[in-house]
């Protein structure tokens, strides 16, 4: 499927580049059988894209924004389908202790909300079964030109956030136990013009695609045996 296609079925959204890049970077299938988690979960459209690409057979979104909660949960019932999808508001994962493990598990842009990377990687590895795998973006690092900007953009709103280095999120995963590999997200469709937004995030709609193609990772955590020397995940 691809961005055309699906904002025709209803998944507009500033993240769908990314997150068919995240879907089309998968070093493996989803199957029928697997349960995923999708951390940070929003308005709840990953899921359902997600579902009709690769049917899965539990889906859980988790969200620490009741209002977003509400709106991924409107959003499901208005497709009138009976897919295997659940949202949850982060307070009510903490009560109920969020127990079953998963086969994989996304997480679009979540790092810089976490002041402890150590206990977010420790909490990735839990809750993913064996040889479980994790995809993370993140465009919030130091080494991304308008990082900074838009750090200080969300402070003024009222939003705080955590930078992170690539590495520091490399070493703090690798020391949870898992394997760790690094890509440019790859993406494939056209960044759209707004006369207003495009000027405030980038500055311009080059340096938007730019910074975007060369500045979006995609991290890949598994929980498999420890990498001994450098290979690539092909």
């Amino acid at each position: 499927m691809n961005a055309f296609e699906a904002g025709n079925r209803g998944y507009k959204h500033k993240n769908l580049l990314f997150w068919l890049g995240m879907v089309s970077s998968l070093v493996t299938s989803i199957k029928r059988e697997d349960r995923i988690l999708d951390l940070g979960c929003g308005y709840g459209l990953f899921l359902p894209l997600l579902y009709e690409i690769y049917p899965f057979h539990r889906g859980v979104g988790i969200d620490f924004d009741i209002e977003s909660i509400n709106i991924a949960r409107r959003n499901l019932a208005d497709r009138g389908v009976n897919w295997p999808i659940e949202y949850f508001h982060s307070d009510e994962i903490q009560n109920q202790m969020l127990t079953e493990s998963f086969d994989v598990i996304f997480g679009q842009e979540i790092i810089w909300w976490n002041n402890d990377l150590d206990q977010l990687a420790k909490k990735v590895f839990q809750l993913l079964k064996q040889n479980g795998k994790g995809y993370f973006t993140m465009g919030s690092h130091p080494e991304h030109p308008h990082w900074e900007k838009r750090r200080q953009q969300m402070l003024t709103n009222g939003i705080k956030s955590y930078t992170w280095s690539i590495d520091e999120v490399a070493e703090a995963f690798t020391k949870a136990g898992f394997s760790v590999g690094l890509r440019r997200l790859p993406i494939d469709g056209f960044f759209m013009y707004h006369p207003k937004a495009t000027i405030e995030s980038a500055g311009s709609l080059y340096s938007l695609v730019q910074t975007t193609t060369e500045c979006k990772m995609l991290f890949y955590f598994g929980k498999h045996e420890p990498v001994r020397q450098t290979h690539t995940i092909r």
